[in-house]
């Protein structure tokens, strides 16, 4: 029987049997184990019967650990057959005419011990049961959940364990409680499974009484939770334990399973071959040596008590499941002169379960979700994004990226426009609100405890410190800033790549960790303030700016930064101000990203306080064309007036937009609506003049004259009142052609 994990790639299992053959025909040496040919070597000389033969230790090396039962030699050799058949226990071969234990007797070995076939050949060995003393149903239920065992339900074998129940329990719990939302019975173990319906009639659970034991009569009943009975826990050797915490190059074993003493009073944890965990004669838990190990012993005989736990465990129910502190008195780890405090996990939990500190497994994806699992919340205790384990930054330069294989390493750009504050024309700069978002690869570090939620996946302040993070300008903005990673800023990563359970030397819990190369880093940041815009104003009020955020790569790290993909976002079509937001674009580059806002001015306001009421003013100063001359007093203060009003009103737009040095759109406009009241008014004037001359007495000298006055005033006339008001028209309707072609231009 060995107390050892693996013979070579031959996985066995502690405190559990194996039929060992070794056979010798004409050609070869056999070795089999549980039936099994683990080695077939050809040999070219007979083996010496008479020769020693050793069963046990052969050097000091090569320590046997186990026992020996059942030791028996034929002067023939067994078919594989034959060998397969009694490693079975299907059918026994004639008795052994060399030796045999059950015969003959043997001394000086300690490890043989007098075991019958029927015992060796048990239906499974790897099973084996345990009663603990009386304990709160939670309590009871936990205990063996976290020895990897489940609490026997209600069968024969648990009926006939019953009636040796020790005096001390009244009773033995059953593994079901009662779900008052459903109104039903459950397997604490097995919630999914259904419970058999020929026990129903039995339990008649009244309120606060939701939890069953059998009593030593066998009668199964419901009562309280919190009283103590008894628990009868089924266990399996098979479970396999890991003992987490321990460096590297330690002399631990990391492995063990869960066995009974030979006395069957007690649990102990036995290693792969060179420690097992037991507890002592004052009921510490200790982990000791099976065999010598080179590296530690300084004597050469005894067995080495390599730690020792320093919580009180020393209860009968307390086990040294969990995170417990050990005093580590030897270890290639520690310092061999002193004792050092460690602390050590040791938990049955899988590659995909996380290990609470009281020993409980909980789904390793329900780490750190924000929700505590584990009773002692450990779960959400330490919660980190980014590992912190010295194998996986160690050599990690955060003042360079960390770029792909080939080419320059790529940041993705995202901005959310959020909110325009103002546009200050004037000033020639715009006053807004966006969010930012870069999003890149470093494929050095290495996360764990990652969501689907990348909001669940956010680095704190101190682990984003050791990260190489982008130095982008802001070279838009009136102060040219740099990418700021402040308190309010946002530094996650964003789960894609799949996740690898394991644990780094030194660290207590397992964790999923997920490569840097296939999970991105993802930055978010709110900014505002104000960014300098090159305004345009030809076509004012008619006029569409482009306003840009710019975001460049600086000089330093160009030659390994570039950007990657750009997109930008807004709420096309939205008010602001005296614009309507039309769209967003980029233009992209891998040195400098533009994020251009296309800003559409509203021309309503200008239209109803400057084009109508100028256009007015103008039809009433050309109505005055139409006058009768007697009416010249009345018609010129008219036209000189709305000359008057027309240049107030000229000079006031020019103090509301900027001063530039080419003519704009509303210039052309009101420059007109000036020259054509002069216009009226010189026609008007001259009207009246050369009226004035054709009533003077006439003679033979002036009669040319006044015959050349009277048709110039025809002329005027005919200016005054067809051309002019045709010419007005003419230049309204090129003018607004003009607009409407100007304005699709620009689309």
């Amino acid at each position: 029987m060995s107390d050892s994990f693996f013979y070579k790639n031959i996985t066995l299992t502690s405190r559990y049997w194996y039929p060992v053959c070794l056979v010798k025909n004409s050609i070869s040496l056999i070795f089999y184990i549980d039936g099994n040919v683990i080695r077939n070597s050809r040999i070219s000389e007979a083996v010496d019967l008479q020769s020693k033969l050793i069963l046990g230790d052969v050097k000091e090396n090569f320590r046997f650990i186990g026992e020996m039962s059942q030791i028996k030699v034929w002067s023939r050799g067994l078919t594989a057959g034959e060998v397969r058949r009694f490693s079975k226990c299907e059918e026994t071969v004639e008795a052994a005419d060399v030796l045999d234990s059950d015969r003959d007797q043997i001394t000086n070995l300690d490890s043989i011990v007098q075991m019958n076939r029927s015992q060796l050949c048990a239906a499974d060995q790897t099973k084996f049961e345990r009663t603990f003393s009386p304990d709160s149903y939670a309590a009871s239920m936990a205990l063996c959940e976290k020895l990897g065992g489940s609490i026997s339900e209600v069968d024969q074998t648990f009926q006939e364990i019953s009636e040796e129940i020790d005096s001390l329990c009244f009773g033995l719990w059953l593994p079901y409680k009662f779900n008052r939302k459903k109104f039903t019975w459950e397997y604490y173990f097995h919630k999914d499974k259904d419970l058999p319906s020929d026990l129903y009639p039995k339990f008649t659970p009244e309120y606060g009484y939701d939890c069953a034991y059998m009593k030593r009569n066998k009668e199964m009943i419901t009562h309280g939770c919190d009283i103590p009975v008894c628990s009868h826990c089924k266990l399996n050797q098979n479970t396999v334990f890991r003992l987490n915490g321990l460096c590297k190059s330690t002399a631990f074993d990391k492995e063990y399973k869960l066995v009974s003493s030979k006395d069957g009073k007690e649990l102990e944890w036995f290693g792969r071959g060179a420690t097992n965990i037991k507890r002592n004669a004052a009921g510490q838990w200790e982990i000791v040596t099976v065999r010598q190990i080179k590296e530690l012993y300084r004597k050469e005989e005894g067995t080495l008590i390599l730690a020792q736990t320093v919580d009180d465990l020393m209860m009968e129910k307390n086990f040294p499941l969990g995170r417990k502190q050990w005093k580590i008195l030897n270890d290639t780890c520690t310092s061999q002169e002193s004792a050092e405090l460690m602390d050590l996990m040791l938990t049955k939990c899988t590659d995909n379960e996380f290990a609470c500190s009281d020993g409980h497994c909980v789904d390793l994806e329900k780490r750190c979700d924000m929700i505590a699992h584990c009773s002692d919340n450990s779960d959400e205790v330490g919660c980190r994004v980014l590992s912190n384990a010295r194998a996986v930054m160690a050599g990690y330069i955060k003042e360079n990226p960390t770029p792909p294989d080939t080419g320059r390493l790529n940041v993705d750009v995202k901005i959310k426009l959020m909110e325009i504050f103002e546009i200050n024309d004037l000033d020639g700069n715009i006053n807004l609100k966006f969010e930012m978002e870069l999003s890149w690869y470093d494929s050095y570090p290495k996360y764990v405890n990652l969501h689907d939620d990348v909001n669940r996946n956010r680095l704190s302040q101190d682990e984003y410190e050791v990260l190489w993070l982008p130095e982008f300008f802001l070279s838009s903005h009136i102060n040219n800033i740099q990418v700021i990673y402040d308190e309010s800023a946002v530094l996650s990563v964003m789960k894609s790549g799949k996740g690898v359970s394991r644990n780094f030397p030194e660290e207590i819990h397992r964790a999923k960790y997920y490569d840097g190369a296939d999970n991105k880093l993802y930055y978010r940041r709110v900014y505002s303030g104000n960014h300098l815009c090159d305004f345009n104003y030809n076509y004012y009020p008619f006029d569409v700016q482009l306003c840009a955020i710019k975001i460049r790569v600086p000089n330093k790290t160009a030659s390994m930064v570039k950007l990657g993909e750009q997109k930008m976002s807004c709420a096309a079509g939205s008010k602001v101000y005296l614009f309507t937001l039309d769209e967003c674009r980029v233009v992209t580059d891998d040195v400098e990203a533009q994020f251009y806002i296309r800003l559409m001015r509203n021309p309503v306001n200008n239209l109803f306080t400057i084009y109508f009421p100028s256009f007015m003013l103008l039809i009433i100063c050309q109505c005055t064309v139409y006058f009768k001359s007697e009416h010249f007093k009345t018609s010129v203060p008219v036209a000189i007036t709305t000359l008057l009003v027309m240049y107030t009103l000229y000079t006031s737009v020019s103090r509301t937009v900027p001063l530039t040095s080419y003519i704009k759109l509303i210039d052309v406009w009101l420059l007109f609506h000036l020259i054509v009241p002069f216009f009226v008014f010189i026609i008007l004037y001259s009207q009246e003049h050369w009226n004035y001359a054709g009533d003077k007495p006439t003679s033979s000298m002036y009669a040319a004259e006044a015959s050349m006055l009277s048709k110039l005033g025809i002329y005027l006339d005919i200016f005054g009142r067809w051309i002019l008001p045709i010419f007005i028209i003419f230049f309204i309707i090129i003018y607004f052609i003009f607009v409407s072609f100007s304005v699709l231009k620009t689309h």
